[in-house]
């Protein structure tokens, strides 16, 4: 049996590692947004996890740089390996 993985399995763990740290992102962005002071901010994280994440995140740069990273990461992650599966 060949130890090589194959386009599929490479595909599916970027996916996976891709929304663990789109997860992990999304959730630090919640809790901050939640802490800010502002605790709408943590409901728009909640509900829109993307678009309130970038937004938010643009908005605090500074103290949210790590977290929106991830997410950002994440989602790049995740969706190449979306695309790529649908190709």
């Amino acid at each position: 049996m060949d130890s090589m993985l194959t386009l599929g399995q490479i595909v599916h763990i970027g996916g996976g590692a891709g929304g663990l740290l789109f997860l992990i992102g999304w959730i630090w962005l919640v809790i901050m947004g939640f802490k800010d002071g502002q605790w709408w901010w943590g409901l728009v994280v909640l509900i829109v996890p993307v678009l309130g994440g970038l937004i938010y995140g643009g908005l605090r740069w500074p103290g949210t740089k790590v977290p929106l990273i991830l997410l950002v990461v994440g989602l790049l992650l995740g969706g190449g390996t979306t695309i790529n599966s649908l190709i």
